[in-house]
C-alpha cells in the first residue's frame, strides 16, 4: 500500500487528476493555477503538494512550507482514512467543514465555493483519492471491481459517467433525527426535546451542513433555498408539537404531526432535487 500523501501517492493523484475531465476541464476554463497542499493537522508543513497549471496537474512537491502553497488542506490521518474508505460525499464534506475536521490552513475556501467553475471540480477531486491504493481495505479498488457500491453517488448515466453526488447521508441524518424526536414524543425513549432547542434549525446534523460555508456551492440554486426554508419550517413545527404536548393541547396535535410528516417528505424531495445539481 502507498503511504498517504507520499511522493508516490501524490504522483498517482496527479495521474488520476489528469484522467478526470470532470475535474480538470472546468478548472482549465477558469485558468486555474495553484499549489495545493495536503497533510495532517498539527504538522508544520503539508506532506505533499500538487501543482496545477491552467487546470492540469503538472508536478508534485514535498518538503515545502505552508507559506509556499496557495491551498493547505489538513485533517487527522484517521479522518482522511475514514473518508477514503467510506467515500467522499457532498454531505460528509460539508459536515467536515462545519466541524473543522477538514481545515483550510491556507486558501479562501468560502470564496472558492461560490464559484461553480472551482467548487464543483473541488468536490469531485476528493473522489480521486479513492482510486489510489492507500490502505489494505481500500474501497476504491472494490468500487472499480464492482464489488461495492459507492455510498453517496448517483447511478451512472448511459455514457458510463457519474451523473452526480447523491445526498444519501443528508437524507439519513434527517430520518435519524426525526425518528429520535418521534420516539421521544411518543414516550418510547427518555430523550428530552425542549421547544427552544427543537425550533432552532442549526441544532441537528443536517442543519449544521445547511448552514456551513460548504453550502455556498449551492448559493445560486433555487432548490437549496427551498431546502433551507423547508428545513427551518420542519423544526418550527417540531417546536410547536413539543409545546402542544407540554400544554396538553391534544385538539390540534394530530394536525401538527400530519404537517410535520408532510414537511419531512418535502425535505427529502428537496435533497434529491439538489443532488441533481452536482
Amino acid at each position: 500500500m502507498i503511504p498517504l500523501f507520499s511522493e508516490q501517492w501524490m504522483a498517482d493523484l496527479k495521474n488520476e487528476w489528469n484522467s478526470a475531465p470532470q475535474v480538470f476541464e472546468p478548472l482549465r476554463k477558469a485558468s486555474f493555477s495553484s499549489r495545493v497542499g495536503y497533510g495532517f493537522i498539527g504538522e508544520p508543513q503539508p506532506r505533499g503538494v500538487l501543482v496545477i497549471e491552467h487546470g492540469m496537474a503538472t508536478s508534485t512537491l514535498s518538503g515545502i512550507s505552508s507559506s509556499e502553497v496557495d491551498w493547505d488542506l489538513r485533517a487527522t490521518e484517521d479522518n482522511w482514512k475514514s473518508w477514503i474508505e467510506n467515500g467522499f460525499s457532498l454531505y460528509n464534506l460539508g459536515i467536515a467543514f462545519a466541524t473543522h475536521q477538514l481545515q483550510f490552513q491556507k486558501g479562501d475556501y468560502a470564496q472558492m465555493l461560490k464559484n461553480p467553475l472551482l467548487s464543483r471540480p473541488f468536490v469531485r477531486h476528493f473522489e480521486l483519492f479513492e482510486n489510489i491504493q492507500t490502505y489494505q481495505t481500500n474501497s476504491g479498488l472494490l468500487y472499480r471491481l464492482g464489488l461495492k457500491k459507492k455510498k453517496g453517488v448517483i447511478e451512472s448515466d448511459n455514457s458510463g459517467q457519474r451523473s452526480g453526488l447523491d445526498l444519501f447521508e443528508a437524507i439519513q441524518a434527517h430520518i435519524t433525527w426525526k425518528a429520535r424526536f418521534q420516539n421521544a414524543i411518543n414516550g418510547e425513549s427518555k430523550e428530552v426535546f425542549s421547544p427552544e432547542e427543537v425550533c432552532v434549525d442549526t441544532g441537528c446534523e443536517l442543519g449544521k451542513w445547511i448552514h456551513s460555508p460548504f453550502s455556498n456551492i449551492f448559493h445560486d440554486q433555487p432548490h437549496f433555498e427551498n431546502l433551507k426554508n423547508t428545513h427551518a419550517e420542519f423544526h418550527k413545527i417540531a417546536g410547536d408539537i413539543v409545546i402542544k404536548i407540554q400544554s396538553n393541547s391534544g385538539e390540534s396535535l394530530d394536525q401538527s404531526i400530519d404537517e410535520f410528516n408532510r414537511i419531512s417528505r418535502v425535505l427529502i424531495r428537496d435533497l434529491h432535487q439538489l443532488a441533481k445539481f452536482m
